[in-house]
């Protein structure tokens, strides 16, 4: 425990890997929960949008395989720890319920708050490519020289790629917030309202902070303090509902 008091004791070694355990199998449950459709709509990736970028996805027997064995390794140390202990076993059933019994910590983001990050993701990399676009002389507009398999793709076509993947995302938004709790969707966006004005007060409060030089491109000292003051409505807003 912390010095003032605050905070919760510290965690034994067993505890510990009582906790991973429990986090473990319950990742490794909602995998098996969900069916194949349900996963590959949650995937991130969007490989169905053409002209996909990135790293493949994992498959889903992939994602299953690692959770389970990942699983079995922490249950077989927490075991072995109870053994080198001299403790009397405990159940599995309490082992696997005992993260879900916890709220410690900050909540976790629900599938809104991961897309919504992802499409600021996306946002900000058209926004870098634009200002390529922008630099590019007239020799380096010309078609690029093919070096391998495929003839690179130009920003322009890049940018599309992306605003594709934040159409699919949006598309997915509608969806899964039709299907969850009215509470739920007004956490997500209290949270994107958050989010946006810890950004633009930062721009104002420290403009030559490293992390802002993206924004101070793209934002000017008038249109942040007035994002402010309509955020901060917004926020009013949400909170009164």
């Amino acid at each position: 425990m912390s010095k003032n008091g605050a905070g919760r004791p510290k965690q034994t070694e067993l505890e510990c890997l009582r906790s991973l355990t429990s986090r473990l199998f319950l990742k490794y449950q909602n995998l098996m929960r969900l069916s194949d459709a349900d996963l590959e709509e949650k995937h991130l990736q969007y490989d169905a949008a053409k002209g996909k970028m990135g790293r493949p996805a994992l498959s889903i027997k992939i994602k299953r395989e690692r959770a389970l064995k990942s699983f079995e390794n922490a249950l077989k140390k927490y075991q072995e720890q109870e053994k080198a202990e001299g403790v009397e076993p405990v159940p599995f059933a309490t082992i696997a319920l005992t993260k879900v019994k916890d709220n410690a910590g900050r909540p976790g983001m629900n599938e809104l708050d991961r897309l919504r990050r992802y499409i600021r993701q996306q946002e900000v990399l058209i926004f870098e490519l634009e200002l390529v676009q922008l630099n590019e002389t007239a020799s380096s507009s010309t078609i690029p020289e093919r070096t391998g398999k495929r003839i690179p793709r130009t920003p322009l076509e890049q940018i599309q790629v992306l605003k594709k993947k934040i159409e699919l995302a949006k598309q997915d938004q509608q969806v899964i917030a039709a299907s969850l709790p009215l509470i739920d969707v007004l956490k997500s966006e209290r949270n994107e309202i958050r989010a946006d004005l810890r950004q633009f007060k930062m721009l104002i409060n420290k403009p030559d902070h490293w992390q802002m030089r993206k924004m101070r491109l793209r934002y000017t000292d008038e249109y942040a303090l007035a994002q402010i003051e309509q955020l901060e409505i917004n926020l009013q807003n949400i909170n009164e509902k």
